[in-house]
């Protein structure tokens, strides 16, 4: 009679575990989906930082050559 019980109890500890670490799985799964979204919203988002960054450089050029003639004059 022991010896069923044990089994039954060592059954139900070892489906807890399961569930335990199906949850951890789970729980890390979708973290990598989050990391994987947010890798991909910053490599899309690269060509539209590159050109504010090459058109804020130009207008920069631009107000330091006007700069530059108004302090000739």
């Amino acid at each position: 009679m022991q010896i069923p019980v044990s089994r039954a109890l060592r059954r139900m500890a070892d489906r807890a575990q399961m569930a335990k670490t199906q949850e951890e799985a789970d729980s890390y799964k979708h973290r990598t989906q989050e990391v994987h979204h947010r890798i991909n919203f910053l490599e899309n988002c690269r060509p539209d930082i590159v050109g504010a960054i090459d058109r804020l450089k130009r207008r920069r050029a631009e107000l330091a050559k006007e700069m530059e003639q108004i302090t000739k004059r």
